[in-house]
């Protein structure tokens, strides 16, 4: 199992096409605080959680899947195929399921996915 934790304060101008380390084949548990990135947790029943400020693309990948994001922009957030459980806790913008242009887009895919919402965004 891959345990790899990300956890640097990243100034607001890097590029979003830099990405964070990318699970393996097995179970991998991915986190992040403030990482402009795309994980990626591959195949395997990953774990994968964004508490950043700076918007994120979190993918599960294959494999049954927790998905976790408790930042404050709207990210995009993929399970992949498998049971995924997807849990969106953004605060301070519009966390939306699933999301359209400007929005974020969460998507559960193929398999049995539970998707919690769970936005304070002022309506």
């Amino acid at each position: 199992m891959l345990v790899l934790a990300v956890a640097a304060t990243f100034p607001a101008l890097v590029a979003a096409q830099d990405e964070c380390p990318a699970g393996t084949s097995g179970p991998d548990v991915l986190t992040a605080t403030n990482c402009p990135a795309h994980f990626n947790g591959g195949a395997g029943n990953d774990s994968l959680t964004n508490n950043g400020d700076i918007g994120a693309k979190i993918i599960g990948g294959n494999g049954d899947d927790t998905l976790v994001n408790n930042g404050r922009t709207a990210d995009d957030v993929e399970g992949g195929s498998g049971n995924d459980l997807i849990i969106n806790s953004v605060t301070g913008h519009i966390g939306g399921v699933p999301g359209g242009s400007g929005n974020p887009d969460i998507e559960g895919l193929s398999g049995n996915d539970t998707i919690i919402n769970c936005d304070d965004s002022p309506r």
